[in-house]
């Protein structure tokens, strides 16, 4: 009978050898959260210097699976943007290691998963929680633009719930810098993002502002916390595109009861489908209703 080793394939035993220069680092690699084209997050730990444990998640990206444009363009940015991210509200990075194929990319452990989950699981958000997770979204992305980037995935399944019950944004396969080498703003021309997410000007195919279809991304998730639906649900990108035009969205009766009027007008304002009339981040995180009571344990995460 053929010895174990024997008995593995090339790419068991490899994954056995980064196993072990893992852990030589005090890095562990752990169980599946969620699996992608490029490839993976994973539950992780790192055993510091003074036995203590610390619990992270890690992306492992298996490099021989990019694309070619990907590899060249996406890739290095989101390498770029995690390296220096310092904020409350946004996934940082723990540390980057590199092994022949494989990223992995080691990063804040976020226990109560995406705000997708949360979302289908609760039948009513509290209008307080709301807020208080809404404020911290566009503060975080306030910071990314502010350090001149933008993010260009913002949905429900990039932010991630907490311990603490705080919000995360995570993902930054599609960010990308808002200004060139020279200084010199640019704008983007690559379609990126989820379809029902998408700002209107980028279902029009021509070239955008990335910094406002965030705003517009924002103004998605606020109304998807507020009423457990999309606004849009049109799957074809021209049914979509004259759905949004049109304004055709509304509040149920049961969001009209529940939520005030200044959450309601701020979703109206930001929503608006004329990138120029768009409300701005910095108007946006401005509002008296952004300022409301925060509330750190307003109802705990369930």
């Amino acid at each position: 009978m053929n010895s174990l080793e024997e008995e593995l394939t090339a790419d068991e035993k490899e994954e056995l050898a980064e196993a072990a220069i893992l852990a030589g680092r005090g890095y562990k690699i752990g169980s599946l959260l969620g699996k992608g084209a490029f490839g993976e997050v994973r539950t992780a730990s790192y055993r510091r210097y003074d036995g203590r444990v610390e619990k992270l998640a890690c992306k492992v990206i298996d490099v021989k699976k990019l694309k070619e444009d990907f590899m060249e363009k996406f890739f290095p940015r989101e390498l770029e943007i995690v390296r220096w991210i310092d904020h409350p509200h946004v996934v940082v990075t723990h540390s980057i290691l590199s092994r022949r194929s494989k990223v992995y990319v080691f990063m804040e452990y976020a226990s109560n998963g995406t705000l997708l989950a949360y979302v289908k699981k609760t039948s009513n958000i509290p209008e307080r929680r709301v807020q208080r997770w809404f404020r911290q979204l566009a503060s975080g992305v306030h910071y990314l633009h502010g350090h001149g980037w933008a993010h260009r995935d913002l949905k429900c399944e990039n932010v991630l719930l907490t311990e603490s019950n705080d919000v995360k944004i995570a993902d930054f396969g599609f960010a990308r810098p808002v200004r060139s080498y020279t200084g010199k703003k640019e704008k983007s021309a690559t379609y990126c993002g989820s379809r029902a997410y998408c700002a209107p000007e980028i279902l029009r195919g021509r070239p955008y502002d990335p910094l406002v279809s965030d705003v517009w991304s924002l103004g998605v998730i606020l109304y998807v916390m507020m009423c457990q639906l999309m606004p849009f649900r049109n799957k074809n990108p021209k049914k979509l595109l004259r759905e949004q035009e049109s304004r055709t969205w509304k509040f149920p009766d049961r969001v009209l009861a529940a939520f005030s009027q200044p959450a309601r007008a701020l979703v109206l304002s930001i929503l608006e489908p004329v990138p120029a009339k768009r409300m701005k981040l910095n108007a946006i995180v401005d509002q008296e209703w952004m300022k409301g009571r925060d509330s750190s344990d307003d109802d705990s995460v369930r």
